[in-house]
């Protein structure tokens, strides 16, 4: 469950009376709480920036494309248990952001780990937050590999 509000105290309230309301039937296992408006649900609306000051949300789908909503969004028949239909999945990716350390880093650096431009949010081969980039003609340099070894006693990546 997902609750949001202007103030807090409001979304507070509403999960408390909820997990009330669904006592002996539902357990409240996880909680994290947030702020502010994290990505851009319309065109209308400009993306918001991170703590980390990137634009964040650019590729998020939007209310307007209710076609690719229902396609990749909601639970449509087939496509889950009958009790999902027209329901949706939450998945949550914590992040944790060592804003200091981040701040130290060089502007070079910051749009390498995001992959974006920071001031204009675009690609880091585009030139605006929503070009199209053609990646075929980009040649692909091989992924170094994880694996670890043992050498003289301490662990290195190779």
């Amino acid at each position: 469950m997902q609750a949001c509000a202007d103030d807090p105290r409001v979304a507070f309230h509403a999960v408390r009376n909820l997990a009330r309301l669904g006592r002996g039937t539902v357990v409240l296992r996880w909680t994290q709480l947030g702020f502010g408006r994290t990505s851009s649900t319309s065109r209308a609306q400009d993306t918001p920036r991170n703590l980390m000051g990137f634009e964040d949300g650019t590729n998020n789908i939007n209310l307007e494309d209710t076609d690719e909503l229902a396609r990749e969004v909601w639970v449509g028949a087939g496509d889950g248990p009958a009790w999902m239909l027209d329901g949706t999945y939450l998945v949550a990716r914590r992040i944790r952001m060592l804003i200091e350390v981040w701040d130290r880093a060089s502007l070079a650096d910051q749009e390498q780990t995001i992959g974006r431009a920071k001031t204009s949010g675009a690609r880091l081969r585009g030139r605006v937050e929503h070009d199209e980039v053609d990646l075929t003609h980009v040649p692909r340099t091989p992924r170094p590999s994880s694996r670890s070894t043992h050498t003289s006693g301490s662990r290195h990546r190779t």
